[in-house]
C-alpha cells in the first residue's frame, strides 16, 4: 500500500527517476532531504556511488555505511560539497503519486549530525549557502518540538 504522503523529514533518502540537475542529462538519483527552506522546498544533496575520499572534496562528503539503508543498492556518499537541491513539494508529492519518486529509508541519526559538521566548516560551500543549509536543518528540528 503506497502510503498518502511522500515523507520529506529530513534524513529520508528519495529515490528520483530522471532527476535533472542543471548541466546534466536526466538521471535516476538518489537524494538525502537534510531540511525544509520553506513550506513549498526541501533542500537535498545527492548521492553518488562514486568514491569522494580521496579527492580534494574528499572531508566534504560523508559515507553512507554499506546496509544501513537497506533499501540503497550499494556503498554510497553524500555529497555535501556540492551545492543543495532545491526541490518543490508539489513536485516532489506529483511524482510521489506516479510512482517515479519513492521513499528509500532514512539515513541514522548520527550522520545527520556529521552533515551539520561538514556545511558548517565548509571551505567549498559559499558563506550563504552554509547559512541557509544550517537554517533549513534548524527549521526541521523547530517544527517536530
Amino acid at each position: 500500500m503506497h502510503p498518502k504522503h511522500l515523507d520529506l523529514s529530513k534524513g529520508t533518502i528519495i529515490h528520483i527517476e530522471d532527476f535533472k540537475s542543471p548541466g546534466y542529462k536526466p538521471k535516476d538519483k538518489y537524494l538525502l532531504i537534510f531540511g525544509a527552506e520553506s513550506v513549498t522546498t526541501v533542500l537535498a544533496f545527492t548521492l553518488t556511488t562514486t568514491d569522494w575520499t580521496l579527492t580534494a572534496t574528499g572531508r566534504e562528503v560523508i559515507e553512507v555505511p554499506q546496509n544501513s539503508v537497506p533499501k540503497l543498492p550499494k556503498k554510497c556518499w553524500i555529497k555535501c560539497f556540492h551545492h543543495a537541491e532545491r526541490l518543490d513539494v508539489q513536485q516532489l508529492e506529483y511524482g510521489y503519486k506516479n510512482y517515479t519518486v519513492t521513499v528509500k529509508g532514512k539515513i541514522p541519526s548520527e550522520l545527520l549530525n556529521r552533515i551539520r559538521n561538514v556545511v558548517e566548516c565548509s571551505d567549498v560551500l559559499s558563506r550563504m549557502d552554509i547559512a541557509d543549509y544550517l537554517a533549513a536543518m534548524d527549521r526541521d528540528l523547530r517544527e517536530k518540538k
